[in-house]
Order: C-alpha cells, then structure tokens, then sequence
C-alpha cells in the first residue's frame, strides 16, 4: 500500500524569500560592538554563539528596507499551486519578527498564514532540523526545504536523509 503524500515547503526568510537591510548588532566578551547583515549572520552567527557574543536582535524584528528574495517567485508558484496551509518560513529571526515578516509578504502580494512564520531565534541548522523533525512527526513525507546558510542546509539533510521521506533541500546562492 502507497503512504499518501503530505508535502510541506520551508523557506528561510532571509536572502530567501527577501533580502532586507535589518542588522544583527552584536557584542564581543570583551565589549567591541559590531553588526552583522543577514548573509554575514548565517555564515557567522553559529561560531559567535559558540565563541560567547552578545546578540540583539531588535532590529530583526522589523523587516528594514526588504525586497523580494531569490525564492520568492518560487514560493508564490507553489502558493498559487497548492495554497498556503503547508508552506511555511523557518526564520533564525526571533518569534516577535513573526508580524512583520507577515505584513512584508502581504505587501509583496504573498500572503502566508501568520501561525507559519516561525521564528526560531537560533542560527544554529540543528534547531532547523529539528523543527523540520516535529513537522515529520506530525505526519509530512514529502519535505522541500531551501535556506541560504549551508550549515543549515547540511544540517536538515543529515538529519532527514535517515528517514523515510521524500525530501528536497536547497542552498540558495
């Protein structure tokens, strides 16, 4: 007997979905304060953690200066498609980001269901691949995922490739 096909589709929201000019300001042990963009966040930000620098995500919250992303038509296809009951974006950015990101989309004329904006406030690919593990547990088979930090990429695969799933993950560049 064929398992029915439950797909759900996750994009991270920055350099995504959209780029945007918001910073993360940051604090080094020794008190040196500097900021880091998006793309400077996803490369950076698991190592900085690790390495005991303060973060401030305040300005993460809003969504400053944002244009649509490299993925952003994709996700509007598979909107159009299949509607958005099952697509979601998978943000680093915190949970207090959720009502902006919304309204971006809106005003971009891609309206995503508000509960499936989820702002994990962690950098890390582990906390991505276990939110996309929850989402599994719950009965999806059929995973896209497409992020532009490798780690987090490489992060859901190893975690995903060991299950009985189809999936799909993309690096955007």
């Amino acid at each position: 007997m064929n398992k029915l096909s439950k797909k759900i589709r996750i994009f991270d929201f920055d350099d995504t979905i959209a780029t945007s000019k918001s910073m993360v300001l940051i604090e080094s042990p020794k008190g040196i304060k500097n900021k880091l963009n998006a793309e400077e966040f996803a490369k950076y930000g698991e190592k900085l953690m690790n390495e005991n620098y303060k973060f401030d995500f305040s300005e993460f919250d809003k969504v400053v200066g944002g244009k649509q992303g490299p993925l952003f038509n994709l996700a509007k296809r598979i909107k159009s498609k299949n509607g958005n009951k099952d697509l979601f974006i998978l943000t680093a950015r915190s949970s207090n980001s959720q009502e902006a990101i919304h309204e971006f989309l809106k005003s971009q004329n891609l309206e995503f269901k508000k509960e499936n904006i989820i702002g994990l406030g962690d950098s890390t690919g582990l906390a991505k691949a276990k939110w996309i593990m929850s989402k599994i547990k719950e009965g999806y088979n059929d995973v896209f995922f497409a992020d532009d930090a490798e780690t987090n990429t490489i992060a859901v695969k190893k975690l995903i490739s060991k299950l009985n799933v189809k999936y799909k993950i993309q690096l955007v560049k």
